[in-house]
C-alpha cells in the first residue's frame, strides 16, 4: 500500500490522506474518491521534492504525492 494526500478545492475543500494500492492510476483514484465531473477539473500531482504538474488520468500514482483537484472555473467568478 502506499500513500496518497488527496486536496480537492471544490467548495469549502477537503484534504486526506488515503492508503492505496501501489500501481493505482488517477483514474482509478477519482473514480472511487470522487463524486463529481471530472471535466470541470485540473488534476495536478506533486511528488516529494518535485513541483506540482498537470497529469493524465492514466498517471500511476506513487508514495507520497499530493493529487489536488482544481476547479476549471470559479463558481461566481
Amino acid at each position: 500500500m502506499i500513500n496518497v494526500k488527496f486536496v480537492c478545492n471544490e467548495g469549502d475543500g477537503l484534504t486526506r490522506t488515503l492508503s492505496v494500492r501501489e500501481g493505482t492510476l488517477v483514474e482509478d483514484f477519482l473514480n472511487i474518491n470522487f463524486q463529481g465531473k471530472l471535466d470541470d477539473f485540473t488534476v495536478s500531482v506533486r511528488s516529494p521534492g518535485e513541483s506540482s504538474r498537470v497529469v493524465e488520468m492514466d498517471y500511476q500514482l506513487e508514495d507520497g504525492d499530493r493529487l489536488t483537484l482544481s476547479p476549471r472555473k470559479i463558481q461566481g467568478a
